[in-house]
């Protein structure tokens, strides 16, 4: 099976951390399906990106809504 993820491994994006805007580089995506623990028949998919400020990652896995392309997409999402 193959999954295509909207942002990519090397991509550049935007952040908060830590009460932050930060600027990283995605490192890692990981695509899962599971069934819920909750209810046992809901089927859950998820995507997540890993990312890293500079040389050092963050052990955080994101979302996409929490991902932007820029500063001013970041900002405006507050």
């Amino acid at each position: 099976m193959k999954k295509i993820f909207d942002i990519r491994i090397g991509d550049q994006v935007w952040l908060m951390h830590g009460n932050h805007a930060v600027s990283a580089t995605v490192t890692k995506a990981r695509y899962t399906k599971f069934i819920s623990c909750v209810n046992h028949e809901t089927i859950v998919e998820s995507k997540v990106y890993y990312v890293s400020v500079g040389d050092k990652p963050l052990y955080d896995s994101y979302q996409k809504e929490q991902l932007f392309p820029t500063k001013a997409d970041l900002i405006k999402s507050l």
